[in-house]
């Protein structure tokens, strides 16, 4: 038996757990950086390695050592007698779900090994964020409630995941509008996602807009940022080091929205105007950014978020 699971803190709970089999880690921040359609395996991991490198996440040889044993574990899989995936409700965990039930579909991990255990919720544990909040008592105890992947299952993660990697977001707001899907949670997530397309008016995804309201509400650093823009998430999937990311960049833009000076972080002029909606950040700053596989560029960027209809609409 072998298990994959989103990060290292669940997987030493669950080999605390004593269930057996080894754990492996499926962690990438899929919903940042480039996912380009049509590469091999090797080709997507090279480009995802080096993005996060570059991102500061950790240096270039210890992702791509990460990498490698994902994808022999991923390899491994297509042997073992089951294969058990751990993963929870939110846009960081879904996605990296669809990529390597997609991934097991490339090379032919047999689907009726496979099994889910994919929740949104735990009984005494209110609010319920993730895995990581569980003990090893109750992570076994799920153990024994694991599904079955359905072949619906496997073609429909192949579906998102294509949807994602397309080069406009047309195919994952079509998925996003869905009521029921083979895998629940996806729907949800994936509009999650589309929510970081810039704003119809103000130019921002949805998390430098919530990231900008808490500097406006009171935020005075980054870190108490973080904390109150993940109150308004009802699936919290974000890190901190992307938040930061994300509100350094608007700092570092050409036309500052926020100022940084040591820890303490204030909004300017123009990002009052910008989360008002009297000024667009793409149309002062241009952007050059991907979300899943649509890339958006320069000061008039083709695909819009407009958060007050829930739809994508196309640059005027």
């Amino acid at each position: 038996m072998i298990h994959f699971t989103n990060g290292d803190s669940v997987r030493t709970t669950l080999i605390e757990a004593g269930i057996g089999g080894d754990v492996f880690v499926c962690a990438d921040v899929l919903h940042e950086g480039p996912c380009p359609p049509d590469l091999s395996p090797a080709e997507f991991d090279d480009l995802r390695a080096r993005y996060l490198a570059e991102g500061g996440y950790a240096p270039l040889a210890d992702i791509r050592s990460a990498f490698a044993t994902r994808a022999e574990a991923v390899e491994r899989a297509a042997r073992e007698d089951e294969v058990v995936l751990w993963f929870e409700h939110d846009l960081f965990d879904q996605l990296n779900l669809i990529w390597l039930l997609d991934r097991f579909r490339q090379v032919g991990v047999p689907v009726d090994r496979v099994r889910l255990i994919v929740i949104g919720e735990f009984p005494g544990v209110e609010p319920f964020h993730g895995l990581g909040q569980l003990t090893a008592p109750q992570l076994a105890s799920l153990f024994p409630a694991r599904a079955p992947v359905t072949d619906a299952q496997l073609s429909y993660a192949a579906d998102a995941w294509t949807a994602v990697c397309a080069p406009t977001p047309e195919r994952v707001a079509s998925l996003a509008t869905q009521t029921s899907a083979p895998l629940p949670f996806v729907p949800a997530a994936i509009r999650r996602l589309l929510e970081e397309l810039p704003g119809r008016l103000d130019g921002l995804s949805r998390t430098e807009r919530q990231g900008l309201g808490a500097f406006a509400t009171g935020a005075t650093t980054l870190v108490e940022a973080f904390a109150m823009q993940a109150q308004q998430e009802p699936a919290i999937f974000l890190g901190d080091l992307p938040f930061f990311r994300a509100m350094r960049g608007l700092a570092d833009a050409e036309v500052p929205l926020l100022t940084i000076e040591g820890n303490l972080v204030s909004l300017t002029a123009d990002g009052v105007l910008v989360l008002a909606g009297d000024a667009d950040h793409a149309a002062l700053n241009g952007l050059d950014r991907w979300v899943g596989g649509t890339r958006l560029t320069g000061k008039t960027p083709r695909s819009r978020w407009d958060p007050e209809r829930g739809v994508v609409v196309a640059a005027a």
